[in-house]
């Protein structure tokens, strides 16, 4: 897994690509629940467990797709804080897809 997105150095969601080409991508984007302590640096911010946030289609054009969560799609939002990371997780998707989509084309995705 790689890192999606980090809040003060700690990474707090991953993702894994399933499948790229020039005009689409499918990741898998986790977050992350417990932290296991660096060798290093003896601090515990190694991502050591991990839940399924979200899976997500993307197009060129900015046809999204999300399916959220393990089974049902049902994503449990707790407090203005989940709001908020849940806006950061879908915002960090927009900037993906721009980046990893080669043919991307912001006139028509926007």
């Amino acid at each position: 897994m790689e890192t999606f997105l980090e809040d003060d150095g700690l990474i707090k969601f991953q993702y894994v690509m399933t499948k790229q080409s020039d005009h689409t991508i499918n990741f898998d984007v986790y977050e992350v629940s417990s932290w296991g302590e660096n060798e290093k640096t003896k601090e515990f911010d190694v991502p050591s467990q991990t839940n399924l946030y979200l899976k997500a289609y993307m197009k060129w054009d900015g046809c999204y797709h999300f399916w959220f969560g393990e089974s049902d799609g049902y994503q449990h939002l707790c407090g203005n804080a989940e709001i908020e990371k849940h806006i950061s997780v879908m915002n960090k998707c927009i900037e993906f897809a721009k980046t990893k989509i080669k043919a991307y084309n912001p006139e028509v995705a926007e």
